[in-house]
């Protein structure tokens, strides 16, 4: 259903915290551990290489959010559930390999019911950004930047985006189940699962605000309407 106009606040809030406590070098180096330096993010990474970078996605995330306005509150969680599993790397885009023994990341059963709408953002904006830049802008770049752009587009605060990530080569579905938080999850496991991020109480709280933006899928509340802690009764 369409959030109320005073949700926009509250994603705004969500994801300007999320982008500080997250520590976005940190996620970065993580991602690509063992493999690849990690980069310095900067404001101006791209300046000289592509400095159109963020007037393009900015193209297409307005477009979007005319024509098919649920991939504002999709594209914020696509990224949620990206950074929370190793890092804001894009390795949620990545898509499992023919006859692999091991899914993608996005085929994991937590994120099956992601929107369809916010991977296509980031695939229209990729290959827009490709055409003019091509090999320079990472995904995972071009990620925090539409997420931007909707908070923005919601009637939120434009703001910076430090840019320089590097865009995962790993995607496993098993990493996911322990480090996305559930439904049913109590305060005390969501709060040992948002200090193991480094993030805190007050993080989860501004965090789990941004949820009055878009609209829950029934199966994450039917259990309590129908069947309350196996009861047969609704959750009184």
């Amino acid at each position: 259903m369409p959030a109320p106009p005073s949700s926009s606040s509250s994603v705004c809030t969500f994801l300007l915290i999320f982008l500080l406590a997250v520590r976005a070098s940190n996620c970065a180096a993580k991602a690509t551990k063992n493999t690849r330096p990690p980069r310095q993010l900067s404001v101006d990474y791209y300046a000289k290489k592509c400095p159109q970078l963020e007037q393009i996605v900015g193209s297409v995330t307005s477009q979007q959010f005319k024509e098919a306005p649920v991939s504002g509150p999709a594209t914020i969680r696509l990224f949620f559930h990206d950074c929370f599993v190793e890092g804001c790397d894009a390795s949620i885009l990545i898509s499992t390999k023919p006859g692999s023994k091991e899914l993608a990341e996005k085929d994991a059963e937590d994120n099956k019911d992601l929107r369809v709408e916010a991977f296509q953002t980031i695939n229209k904006a990729n290959e827009l950004v490709e055409r003019k830049c091509p090999g320079i802008v990472s995904c995972a770049d071009i990620l925090a930047v539409a997420a931007r752009d909707f908070v923005h587009l919601a009637g939120g605060p434009y703001y910076q985006v430090k840019k320089g990530r590097w865009d995962g080569k790993i995607s496993m579905a098993s990493r996911v189940q322990y480090n996305i938080p559930r439904a049913n999850f109590t305060i005390d496991q969501q709060l040992k699962l948002f200090n193991s991020k480094g993030l805190t109480l007050e993080d989860l709280v501004v965090l789990s605000g941004a949820h009055t933006f878009g609209f829950a899928h029934c199966k994450q509340f039917v259990g309590r309407l129908y069947n309350y802690r196996g009861t047969k009764q609704p959750d009184p």
